[in-house]
């Protein structure tokens, strides 16, 4: 579970290392990871492999549409 939960923060980490660095502001990042607290999928260990946007307003979700085009 240990191993597990530091890939969690590592995944999730760099997915926001990556938006900060294709120009979506830093201070608009709240990252946290679940590690093994929330699967999806207690048989497909693949499907629990993700990571969750949440976007709190328009103006975000613009912004980060923009960025993965």
């Amino acid at each position: 579970e240990q191993y597990n939960e530091g890939l969690s923060a590592r995944r999730a980490k760099n997915v926001a290392q990556q938006l900060a660095k294709h120009g979506l502001s830093a201070n608009k990042l709240n990252v946290s990871w679940l590690g093994e607290k929330a699967p999806l999928d207690k048989t497909d260990f693949a499907r629990n492999r993700r990571v969750e946007i949440k976007l709190i307003n328009v103006k975000d979700r613009e912004e980060i549409e923009r960025l993965l085009k």
